[in-house]
């Protein structure tokens, strides 16, 4: 039996899934779709929240090429998720960018970090922990817990593999 074929913004065509539990349907999203290929499609309302919390994870990304103090990376990394829900032309402009494009396609496809990436994060970690003690002085409960905060996520810097050559 041949069930009905709706018509999605974006030209594709995509058609209502079986009534599966969807945690979606309860905060009002809608059913969840399926393209003709199988893949699931988010309903179009979340599709363009994606996309604009991905627009705005790049803006701040890209701000955080300028300034010392915010990340660029995990910025990206939040935005290429979002725009892989949402926009896979935007997914692959990233993927495919000629400065950032590279570490995105290895942090998603091996998990993997630079070595050099990695000196450098926990450089500025150590650095920045330092300065922490030394010039704001603070009580040392507090100095204990972000140092074990900054030794987890230093941890799971180090622990990343790095690229595979090539």
């Amino acid at each position: 039996m041949l069930r009905p074929v709706i018509s999605r913004h974006f030209g594709s065509q995509i058609k209502p899934e079986r009534r599966y539990f969807n945690p979606l349907a309860r905060l009002g999203a809608g059913t969840l779709f399926l393209c003709q290929s199988g893949t699931r499609v988010l309903p179009a309302d979340m599709r363009i929240f994606y996309l604009c919390l991905g627009c705005l994870m790049v803006a701040t990304g890209v701000v955080g090429a300028f300034l010392p103090l915010l990340p660029t990376t995990p910025f990206l990394l939040l935005a290429l998720w979002c725009f892989s829900k949402s926009s896979p032309r935007l997914e692959a402009w990233l993927l495919n960018h000629p400065r950032f494009g590279k570490s995105l396609s290895n942090w998603r496809e091996h998990g993997a970090i630079p070595r050099r990436a990695k000196i450098a994060a926990v450089s500025l970690m150590t650095m920045s922990y330092l300065i922490y003690v030394f010039i704001i002085a603070p009580p040392a409960l507090y100095a204990v817990i972000v140092a074990v905060v900054m030794i987890g996520a230093a941890t799971f810097v180090v622990t990343r593999p790095s690229p595979p050559k090539g």
